[in-house]
């Protein structure tokens, strides 16, 4: 849903743009004509038996321009975007394979339309695991990427557990489809360190990330 506050913080309306069950937002972006980008998933997807990434595009008027819905058989969200000159949006998400315990970090790009151009995918490396959540546009006008390596491990008291370190990557925005990373880096640890948020720095002086 989205919900519209006045100044004051008060609630003004609350609109639903899914279907009936389990769908959700997890970021929004304004959109330069004025509307916005809802970014989340739909849990009663057209493939498959799991969630699926839903993108719903809004005009200044909080009306649905389109909907896209973004998956296969496994279970696929997104969580922020960032829009392109040609008013196309490359969109951060994640894959996850439940019976594997397996997260691969999907970038996409929909044109203006909500129309599918292409997909990449943050494979695993050895035991890393990879989450998307956030996605900008460099210095350099190359795709930069963040999110979180969620590792299953044997804690020292023989209890299962979870530790995440942070992945950042960047791409070439016009790559083939499933081409290599410009860079691609991990920040491993055994506790559970997330990436939130992150920035580029001035002059290439690097990044900030919370």
């Amino acid at each position: 849903y989205l919900s519209r506050l006045n100044p004051q913080g008060e609630l003004i309306k609350k609109l639903y743009f899914g279907k009936p069950k389990e769908d959700g937002g997890n970021g929004l972006i304004r959109t330069s004509d004025g509307g916005l980008l809802i970014l989340g998933h739909t849990a009663l997807p057209n493939f498959g038996i799991e969630c699926d990434a839903l993108v719903t595009k809004l005009n200044a008027l909080d009306q649905i321009e389109w909907q896209a819905t973004i998956g296969g058989g496994l279970d696929e969200t997104c969580y922020h975007a960032v829009e392109m000159p040609d008013s196309s949006f490359w969109i951060a998400g994640t894959l996850h394979d439940e019976i594997k315990y397996k997260y691969i970090g999907l970038i996409f790009h929909l044109n203006k339309s909500g129309k599918l151009i292409g997909t990449d995918t943050l494979l695993q490396a050895g035991k890393y695991n990879k989450t998307l959540s956030r996605i900008f546009i460099d210095q350099d006008k190359n795709l930069l990427v963040g999110g979180n390596t969620p590792t299953y491990y044997w804690v020292t008291n023989d209890n299962d557990g979870y530790s995440s370190g942070i992945v950042i990557a960047g791409f070439n925005p016009n790559f083939e489809n499933n081409s290599t990373p410009l860079f691609q880096n991990y920040y491993e640890s055994a506790s559970l360190n997330k990436l939130n948020d992150l920035i580029e720095l001035k002059d290439h002086n690097g990044y900030l990330i919370i």
